[in-house]
């Protein structure tokens, strides 16, 4: 954000507040970081940036939820979805479908039918995440879905589901 202020350039200003304003969302003052974001975030689409919008928008959502806005979640993690779809950057991809989930998963938009699409979307995530290697994001979408699962009466489905998927790793256990 300094060095776009610095040498006048409003792309980098653009992108500087966008994770300014994210992080205060998440941290601090969700209203007020909320804002910042997503006023920066339209300045990045006037610009026509694609690259790391998706990411931006999925931290957003995360934001959103946490604050209990569980509706303009559901319509920015949609939207980082379909960017990271049409731009082809489908590196997001595992993390805004495992968003999506979460926001279905939230008590106030879950019925039976979005608990079913919670769980597609989990799965989706899984395997999008397996097919780019991305054990990280597969992690976190199986650990989300094993909970899920547990709390369905689906124990030992949720234990299939997230073993193989621990058991990829082997290093990091001491990182807090």
């Amino acid at each position: 954000l300094q060095v776009g202020i610095k040498h006048n350039i409003p792309d980098y200003v653009s992108f500087g507040g966008a994770i300014a304003g994210v992080k205060l969302a998440m941290t601090s003052d969700a209203a007020k970081g909320m804002a910042l974001a997503r006023d920066h975030m339209a300045g990045l689409e006037r610009a026509g940036w694609q690259c790391f919008v998706p990411i931006l928008l999925i931290q957003l959502a995360g934001a959103l939820i946490a604050n209990g806005e569980t509706d303009a979640a559901l319509v920015t993690a949609n939207k980082a979805l379909a960017i990271t779809r049409a731009s082809g950057e489908l590196a997001w991809e595992p993390e805004a479908l495992r968003v999506l989930g979460v926001v279905k998963l939230d008590a106030s938009t879950a019925g039976e039918g979005g608990l079913a699409a919670a769980e597609d979307d989990l799965r989706a995530a899984i395997e999008s995440a397996r097919q780019q290697g991305a054990k990280a994001f597969e992690l976190r979408a199986a650990t989300i879905l094993a909970h899920f699962l547990a709390g369905q009466g689906k124990r030992r489905e949720g234990h299939e589901l997230l073993t193989p998927v621990y058991n990829q790793f082997t290093e990091g256990f001491e990182t807090p």
